[in-house]
This record gives C-alpha cells, sequence and structure tokens, in this order.
C-alpha cells in the first residue's frame, strides 16, 4: 500500500477476517461430523471452489451498502473466449462479431468449438460505456491480508451493485438479464452471483471471468448480530455445499443454465430433509 492510497475502512478486512474463520471451523466441524457418510473428494472439490476455504487471492470492491469478492485466480487457458468458454457473449441484433472470428466459426475446423458459448442478444442499444466497459477497479486502497493469510485487493467502488453487474458483465445483467433477488436469509453472508463462467462483448474488446462474484449485501449486520450468526453460517454453508455437489456433473453449457436453475441459486431446506441437510444443521 503507497503513502498515497486511500486508507482502507476497517469494515472489509474485519468482515473477511471473522467470516472467513467462522466458515472455515464451520466446514471443518461438518467434515469431521460426516464420518464416511460423505467422500472426503467431495470435501476437497468444495474447499477449491468456495473462496472462503481457499487461500486464493480476493479483489474485494467497496461499496458503500455492500461488499462484492471477485475470484479471478483460475482462469481457463488460452482464448476461452473464442474457442469454448463456459461464457456468454453479449451481442445486439445486428453482431459486432468482427467478419474474422465468424469466417473462424464457419470453417470445418472451428464451427464445434464454441459449444460452452451462448449469445445472448441486446434488445436495444447500450451506452457505449458498456461495451468499451471501463475498468472496474475504481479507486485503489492497496491490499492487506486476513488472519489466515489470504491477500486482498481492496478497490473503492461508488456505483451501486446493479451498476457495478452491468459493467462487469458488458450488459448482461440489467439490459438482459436481471439481478437476481438476494433470499433474506443470505443477506449478511457472502452470495455467489456468477461462477466458472466468462462475460465479453461481441466487438471483441474486452472480456472478463469470473471464478467466482459473491456479494454481502450486509456485512455489519453479521458482525454485529452474534446470536444469529451461527444460523446463517449454516444456512450459507448448505446452500454453498449444494452447489458443490451439483457442480460434480456440471457441463460447461450447465454454468451458463445457472440463471434458470431455482436449485443452484437457493436451494430451500424446507423440504430437503436430505443427508447433506441434516448434517450441516445438526453439526453443533
Amino acid at each position: 500500500m503507497s503513502q498515497n492510497d486511500p486508507p482502507i475502512d476497517d469494515l472489509p478486512l474485519k468482515f473477511l477476517d471473522t467470516y472467513t474463520s467462522a466458515y472455515c471451523e464451520l466446514f471443518e466441524a461438518i467434515e469431521h461430523e460426516s464420518a464416511g457418510d460423505l467422500q472426503s473428494s467431495f470435501f476437497s472439490s468444495a474447499r477449491n471452489q468456495i473462496p472462503w476455504l481457499n487461500d486464493r487471492p480476493l479483489a474485494v470492491f467497496c461499496l458503500q451498502s455492500a461488499l462484492i469478492f471477485f475470484d479471478q485466480s483460475n482462469v481457463p487457458k488460452g482464448h476461452w473466449y473464442l474457442d469454448g468458454g463456459p461464457a456468454i457473449k453479449v451481442d445486439e441484433v445486428h453482431t459486432r462479431t468482427p467478419l474474422s472470428v465468424r469466417t473462424a466459426y464457419s470453417s470445418k475446423s472451428s464451427n464445434q468449438k464454441p459449444k460452452g458459448i451462448v449469445r445472448a442478444v441486446l434488445a436495444d442499444r447500450v451506452p457505449t460505456r458498456v461495451w468499451v466497459s471501463h475498468p472496474l477497479a475504481g479507486t485503489s486502497l492497496g491490499q492487506a491480508a486476513t488472519e489466515t493469510g489470504k491477500l486482498l485487493t481492496y478497490f473503492a467502488y461508488e456505483k451501486d451493485f446493479q451498476s457495478f453487474l452491468t459493467d462487469a458483465t458488458f450488459g448482461f445483467f440489467g439490459y438482459i438479464e436481471t439481478l437476481p433477488i438476494i433470499p433474506k436469509r443470505y443477506i449478511a453472508t457472502a452470495f455467489e452471483i456468477v461462477s466458472n463462467l466468462g462475460f465479453f462483448p461481441a466487438d471483441l474488446n474486452n472480456a472478463r471471468f469470473f471464478c467466482s462474484l459473491n456479494i454481502v449485501s450486509r456485512p455489519k449486520y453479521f458482525l454485529d448480530n452474534h446470536e444469529t450468526r451461527l444460523d446463517s453460517l449454516k444456512a450459507a454453508v448448505y446452500r454453498d455445499l449444494s452447489r458443490a455437489m451439483a457442480r460434480q456433473y456440471f457441463s460447461a453449457e450447465d454454468y451458463i443454465r445457472q440463471f434458470s436453475s431455482p436449485t443452484f441459486w437457493d436451494p430451500s431446506p424446507n423440504n430437503k430433509k436430505d443427508k447433506l441437510y441434516d448434517l450441516v444443521f445438526s453439526t453443533p
């Protein structure tokens, strides 16, 4: 962190320290309680997928009313936005895709490549800023590390979350898909909006791949309400582990279909008296 960088607010780091430690502690207790009911490979896979369980770095965007966590530590190699995805190409009815790319797609050697890429067509023209895509970084606040050693790079972001998501996905959220409503029981925990999915505009001027994009809309609530913290964490861990379990069978196209899958977004525990539910909610 340089002398010219604005100071990092205490809230993001305090939340990450508290949340990560409590999440890991609960996860380890659940893993211990499973006693072979669930394969150890499942827990290893979950550790790799869920940002709060591994040591990969995160970018943290500090909004006035929320925190956004962007994991880009495991982006696919090569030109994933041209030949494989999984990705969403944001386009207009009269495509902006360069002729050279369309020619490559139409050739025998390339016409099978973009299986994991879906073209999402905008109904109306979008502002140039969405296509040009100003950097998401905002104002740099420097770096810090959690007590567990996870490196965090902080940025101040003055706009609201909807604006962030619109810019981050080149207009997919906001102009094509509406932002999913986060259930009330998850507002104080990290809620994953996008996972293992890339976005790019058809003119190929930029591209972003989200290994994981999480939002916490009420971080202070999590810190201040000790009496509800464990219940909130159990609901979040059950949700995240349900997703991790489903992803064992995901193909590239399945990551794109997550937007229409209520089970993926919000597994309701009310009618799911399954092994995982019982394990999570019975763990001390």
